[in-house]
């Protein structure tokens, strides 16, 4: 016998046990491919999900009776006025983006409001209530009582909620 003879058989089994390997890494690959769709499906319902919750809660806010004004902490120009605060004080919410709360609270310097939302910046505090009127776009004030919240823009965890 010589050497072809004697390594022919296991020639043999090196081709089936590649073509076996390769089908086994194939089979693998899929797996993988197929696990990592489904992560990337579960994902993207959760980010929707998520989306359509944050849009409702806007909504319910921006609907609402109730005035909410968010304002910028820097330049104290409004950011968001709900309807409710646009039909209270008959302004519209492009109107209110050029103003800020002094502007509403005519007994309020720049300065004094400033110095009143200074702990709520610093989280000394976190929220600080107001009694005085709200100068309307009519001209005559409306009696009011606003409560200054501050609160981070870091998300809330889901399981807080």
């Amino acid at each position: 016998m010589d050497a072809a003879e004697v390594n022919a058989p296991l020639r043999e089994r090196l081709w089936v046990t590649l073509v076996l390997m390769a089908g086994m890494l194939a089979a693998g690959a899929a797996g993988v491919g197929f696990v990592w769709r489904e992560q990337s499906v579960r994902d993207y319902r959760e980010r929707y999900e998520a989306e359509k919750e944050r849009a409702w809660l806007h909504d319910v806010v921006a609907r609402s009776h109730n005035e909410v004004y968010v304002f910028d902490p820097e330049t104290l120009r409004f950011r968001f006025a709900n309807l409710g605060a646009c039909r209270n004080i008959g302004y519209s919410q492009q109107e209110l983006a050029g103003l800020t709360p002094v502007d509403l609270k005519p007994e309020f310097t720049e300065e004094a409001f400033r110095a009143k939302v200074a702990p709520l910046r610093t989280a000394a505090s976190r929220s600080w209530c107001s009694r005085p009127s709200t100068a309307g776009r009519t001209g005559p004030s409306i009696p009011s009582r606003f409560t200054f919240s501050s609160w981070p823009r870091t998300p809330v965890p889901s399981s807080s909620r």
